[in-house]
């Protein structure tokens, strides 16, 4: 079991922020709270004076490949937008 501790930060939901830690565990979100100590051997993000969001959704993507690959391809349009927190297109 994989534990990952993102510690600290503005967590944003549908009610807005919360100050929280959020626990994934194998790649899950398994807890939301700040309960203060991690799991033995979990790995910790200090957030303070972060914000926490889910990945980011993309609802109207331009790519300029093909046509104009020197200005952007699908390498560096994902790339970007993986480094956004976009987590998918529609």
């Amino acid at each position: 079991m994989t534990d990952l501790l993102i510690k600290g930060g503005s967590v944003y939901g549908p009610d807005g922020p919360i100050d929280a830690d959020v626990l994934v565990t194998d790649g899950v979100i398994t807890r939301v709270d700040a309960s203060g100590s991690p799991p033995a051997g979990a790995t910790v993000i200090d957030a303070r004076g972060m914000y926490v969001m889910p990945g980011a959704i993309d609802a109207h993507v331009h790519s300029r490949d093909p046509g104009f690959p020197e200005k952007e391809d699908f390498g560096t349009l994902t790339a970007a937008a993986a480094m956004g927190g976009v987590m998918t297109a529609k």
